[in-house]
């Protein structure tokens, strides 16, 4: 349990400073991906730093990752300390139901052949995840890494309409609520201070925008 980790407000930056123990401007990923000028900001892993998959291959592990990478649009997760991948290398998102916005690499690796109207990302990522779990454990000379990297939580947010049902009663509650509950649920785990409080809502970035949903205040409104 990572205690002390604090995400880069966008979600390459975080991933950079996960994937490598810097912060996100000392690997060249300080905003987003994409090349820039500035050295902190040009949008992929330069070569002053390594990756704990470099790390751990040079220790002698096995090292896979199925998901997303998004450290580098140019950068393969294969250049970068991996032996395997299943995912999505380039930009931020994929369509969850589109299986040609996957790849795996190396190329010639077996792969999984979904029928039509069956693929769901979330679902292949973790048939990999554990085709590579089993891979490793094949190897019994050898420890080995999985870095398992979900993108369903970014948008475009897509499920399954019976995994989304059951959780529909917790959502109604409004964010107010579920915010609370989940800083209390933190403090119990120790992973907030006990005397932690909540920020306020966040504000609407684009006031034009609030006035056009019809709301008279750029501040996030309650949910219910």
């Amino acid at each position: 349990r990572i205690t002390q980790f604090y995400n880069g407000s966008r979600c390459c930056p975080s991933r950079a400073s996960l994937l490598t123990g810097l912060y996100a401007q000392q690997t060249g990923v300080g905003l987003m991906t994409g090349r820039g000028k500035e050295p902190g900001y040009t949008g992929a892993l330069n070569e002053s730093c390594v990756t704990l998959a470099e790390v751990l291959k040079s220790a002698g592990y096995q090292t896979f990752m199925s998901g997303k990478w998004h450290v580098g649009d140019d950068v393969l997760p294969t250049s970068r300390g991996f032996d395997d991948f299943y995912g999505f290398y380039t930009g931020y998102t994929v369509n969850s139901y589109n299986p040609n916005q996957m790849i795996r690499l190396p190329a010639g690796r077996p792969t999984h052949k979904y029928e039509s109207g069956k693929f769901y990302a979330t679902d292949a990522i973790t048939d990999y995840a554990l085709d590579f779990v089993n891979q490793g454990r094949k190897d019994t000379a050898r420890p080995w890494f999985l870095y398992l990297a979900y993108q369903a939580a970014h948008f475009p947010l897509q499920a399954p309409a019976d995994e989304v049902k059951p959780y529909v009663p917790t959502y109604l509650k409004g964010w107010d609520q579920i915010r609370t509950d989940r800083l209390e649920r933190m403090k119990k785990l120790g992973v907030l201070p006990a005397d932690s409080v909540l920020s306020p809502r966040s504000a609407i970035p684009h006031v034009n925008n609030a006035k056009r949903d019809g709301l008279d205040t750029n501040v996030n409104p309650s949910w219910v």
